[in-house]
């Protein structure tokens, strides 16, 4: 199989590209002139901003892939209206690009728990048929995306809702990548480690996901088993405090350090997502070792965890 990938770049095109390759994938992503994401893959298409439909339509033509994941897009944004450009424009285009073709390729297209918004009974697990009501700018962005998509006819698109995915590489716009971050400038103070880490609320309990595990899945979502035109939510089902993951950290820091949390909204409390149709399409995800997961990302920001 041919995959193409957007933002192969990323923290998550990183394990997708890896997990695509290991499998005997043929690959190649669309990404700007100098980014990461071509040592990545077989083949880069380089461009200078966000491509036009129509480079997008001439390289789909010349490379004729049989499956493309759009993982493209960013958390934040100089402005509301920057923010759209890339995580709804950007989709618009290739979606349009795709549609064109005699025979379009499946489109696996990467969406957010931030869609769901506060649940209607938060102590129920979210189901993809649930309403959707985002509380920021970056999950309504990523609803637009969804639901455009959704609404195409003649292109296969399955919308992989992911939750909180949680790996080496984290970006610091992420809780876990940033509590890391934090920990190895403690690690390389001079003037001593140990100290507070000022936080945002932590009582958040959120569904966290191995982003390898993550990226297995979005693998699997182009199997025969995936029915097109659904959304598929990427979640374990289990449900993890933002407490829990900073005490963990404590506790593997080679130092003295707590981490402090400050009073105010978390967003929304609970998001945890129901693994049912995951499961029904024949892919199961685990809930990471957190100890382990966490260790291996201090060691990766050079910190010997405890």
């Amino acid at each position: 199989m041919r995959a193409l990938i957007t933002g192969a770049g990323g923290f998550l095109g990183g394990h997708l590209c890896r997990h695509l390759r290991e499998s005997g994938h043929d690959t190649l992503a669309v990404g700007r002139v100098g980014g990461g994401g071509g040592q990545r893959v077989d083949t880069y298409l380089a461009v200078e901003d966000l491509p036009t439909g129509e480079w997008l339509a001439d390289q789909l033509r010349r490379h004729r892939p049989d499956c493309v994941y759009h993982l493209a897009g960013t958390v934040a944004a100089r402005s509301d209206e920057a923010l759209y450009r890339i995580n709804l424009s950007y989709g618009l285009r290739l979606l349009q690009a795709c549609a064109g073709l005699d025979v379009p390729p499946r489109v696996i297209l990467l969406g957010s728990a931030a869609e769901y918004g506060p649940p209607v009974d938060p102590l129920r697990d979210l189901q993809e048929t649930d309403p959707t009501g985002p509380v920021s700018a970056y999950g309504a962005s990523k609803l637009a995306q969804t639901q455009y998509a959704l609404s195409q006819k003649g292109v296969e698109v399955v919308v992989a809702r992911a939750f909180n995915p949680i790996g080496v590489g984290m970006p610091t716009s992420s809780a876990a990548g940033r509590f890391v971050a934090r920990l190895a400038e403690r690690a390389n103070a001079p003037g001593g480690h140990d100290g507070v880490i000022e936080t945002g609320p932590l009582h958040g309990i959120r569904d966290l996901v191995s982003a390898d595990q993550l990226a297995a899945a979005l693998v699997g979502l182009a199997g025969s088993r995936v029915t097109p035109g659904r959304i598929y939510n990427l979640c374990t089902g289990v449900g993890t405090s933002m407490r829990t993951l900073t005490d963990t950290l404590a506790a593997l820091a080679p130092f003295p350090v707590r981490f402090q949390p400050a009073v105010g909204d978390a967003g929304v409390d609970r998001a945890v997502g129901d693994p049912s149709r995951l499961a029904a399409a024949g892919i199961t995800l685990n809930p990471p070792d957190l100890p382990a997961l966490l260790g291996e990302m201090l060691s990766a920001a050079g910190i010997e965890p405890r």
